[in-house]
C-alpha cells in the first residue's frame, strides 16, 4: 500500500509539471526595433518578438483571437526575407495584437533564435 501512495504522489507532480511547462514561454520577448512584418500589404514594426511569436500595433479591428494571419517577415541586417503564418492569441482594446507563429521560414527562425537574448540596448 505505501508503494501505491508514492506512485500516486509522483503522478500528481508529473501532471503539475506538464501544466506549468505548457504555460511558460520558451523564449523571452525582445523589444529591439529590428523585426518588421508585412501583412496584407501593410508594414508593422514589432513592439516585441521572439522565435515563438510577436506583438504589433494593428488598428484593424476586423480580426479576432484564433484568426490566422500570414505575410512576410524582415529582420534588420538579414538579407533574406522570410514568410510566416501565425495565430492571433490576444487583441487589446488599444489595437495591440499578439500572435504565435504556426509557420516561419527557417532562416527567420534561426535569426530570431540567435538574437532574442541580446538586450535591446546592444543593437545599433
Amino acid at each position: 500500500m505505501p508503494l501505491k501512495g508514492k506512485l500516486l504522489f509522483v503522478s500528481c507532480i508529473e501532471k503539475a509539471n506538464v501544466i506549468s511547462k505548457e504555460e511558460q514561454r520558451k523564449y523571452d520577448r525582445n523589444t529591439a526595433p529590428r523585426v518588421i512584418f508585412i501583412i496584407e500589404g501593410k508594414t508593422f514594426l514589432a513592439e516585441n518578438w521572439s522565435p515563438d511569436g510577436f506583438c504589433i500595433e494593428f488598428p484593424d479591428h476586423s480580426l479576432s483571437v484564433g484568426d490566422t494571419i500570414s505575410g512576410e517577415i524582415h529582420i534588420f541586417e538579414v538579407e533574406d526575407t522570410g514568410n510566416f503564418t501565425a495565430t492571433i492569441v490576444r487583441i487589446e482594446e488599444k489595437g495591440i495584437l499578439a500572435a504565435k507563429f504556426s509557420e516561419l521560414s527557417s532562416n527567420s527562425y534561426i535569426n530570431l533564435c540567435l538574437t532574442v537574448s541580446i538586450p535591446p540596448e546592444n543593437f545599433t
